[in-house]
């Protein structure tokens, strides 16, 4: 297991929940007298391990001008103001806003743009495991999809909400960290072109895929790509298909393309996260579009906790991200706008109570 190291310049949302039962292998929901058969579990080895670490980060273009920029500086540039971030986790995600395809191509009057499959090596270089590819510019040009998922998967990233030729529905990736079972889906209510290969974010595909997936995965994360650009403020569809997914069994929400922050939100058993603005973008004009937070998701099978780490960070030398410290002004306004339109959660030390799904136990 990679180390995990939890740098102080980060402030923490705790989420207490249950992984799994103390008793027998029986936990509070079962009954005794069920004839199924378990391991019973005396003295759960689960709680000795290490902390399992995922970090979630906002939207990545590696197209347009950043390509020029990246010619000329070192090869994980502009990946290297986070990149202890990505290698101390155990998964690493983004969302990849710059379709893989032959060539480097960019429509700068329609907002379109592809970048070479050789360009895509710097994902792997500096470490992330997934990448969701379910968004506005997943279709930009002819296969974007499929070149796109089939690169990643040759650099050993798993790409997350294409649909299969022939499928209706996005296969779930599903990783495994100690034994612990983590499943991802994810889902793009916008389009440029249209939704060939990509999972649309609809009532009914959330659902059904949730349900299909929850009694198979200890954990759920949906991605989903969403609402309107250069604004704080989610909409109501957001709001309504983030509920729905908690509803139907995800434990995690994290959402992207608005460009700017939008709210975290506490809603049953699960944190919202609206929109966690840009991570690696050509888009110096405005202060929003600069400032972005990642979400590091600490399971601790030690203590029964699911945590979260919200890392302030803003886009300096063109492109490339800086993790803030606490007495940085910009870290303080990032903090103060995080707090003005989060009205549900607390910033220093958030503790509830929750119905996060059991650790599935192992059968005999």
């Amino acid at each position: 297991m990679r180390k995990i190291i939890f740098p102080v310049f980060t402030f923490i949302i705790i989420v207490i929940f249950w992984v799994i039962s103390q008793y027998d292998g029986i936990t509070p929901q079962q009954n005794p007298n069920q004839n199924e058969t378990k391991l019973s579990i005396t003295e759960p080895e689960i709680f000795q391990q290490e902390p399992i670490s995922l970090i979630f980060f906002g939207d990545i273009m590696l197209a347009r001008s950043i390509q020029t920029h990246q010619k000329s500086r070192p090869q994980n540039w502009p990946f290297n103001g986070i990149q202890d971030l990505i290698s101390e986790s155990n998964l690493a995600m983004g969302n990849l806003e710059s379709p893989i395809g032959d060539e480097s191509i960019t429509c700068e009057d329609c907002y379109r743009f592809s970048i070479q499959q050789d360009e895509a090596t710097i994902l792997k270089t500096v470490d992330f495991d997934l990448m969701t590819i379910a968004n506005n510019h997943a279709n930009d040009f002819a296969d974007s999809p499929t070149k796109t998922k089939t690169t990643l998967e040759n650099l050993g990233i798993n790409a997350v909400g294409y649909i299969s030729e022939g499928n209706t529905s996005q296969q779930p990736v599903i990783k495994e960290v100690d034994s612990y079972t983590i499943g991802f889906l994810s889902y793009s209510s916008l389009t440029n072109t249209n939704f060939d290969h990509i999972a649309e974010a609809t009532e009914e595909n959330i659902q059904s895929d949730i349900l299909a997936l929850k009694n198979t995965v200890d954990l759920i994360i949906v991605n989903i790509h969403w609402g309107n650009e250069y604004t704080y403020q989610v909409t109501a569809e957001q709001k309504n298909l983030a509920h729905v997914a908690v509803d139907a069994g995800a434990d995690v929400i994290i959402g992207h393309h608005a460009h700017w922050m939008q709210p975290v939100e506490q809603y049953q058993h699960s944190l919202i996260f609206y929109g966690l603005g840009n991570t690696v973008f050509n888009m110096m004009y405005s202060m929003p579009t600069r400032q972005g937070f990642a979400v590091r998701a600490v399971i601790n099978r030690n203590d029964q906790t699911l945590g979260f780490e919200l890392i302030p960070m803003l886009i300096e030398d063109y492109a490339r991200p800086r993790i803030l410290e606490p007495d940085e002004s910009e870290y303080i306004e990032i903090e103060k706008i995080l707090t003005d339109i989060s009205p549900t959660v607390s910033f220093k030390e958030l503790s509830v109570s929750t119905d996060l799904p059991e650790k599935k136990e192992p059968t005999l």
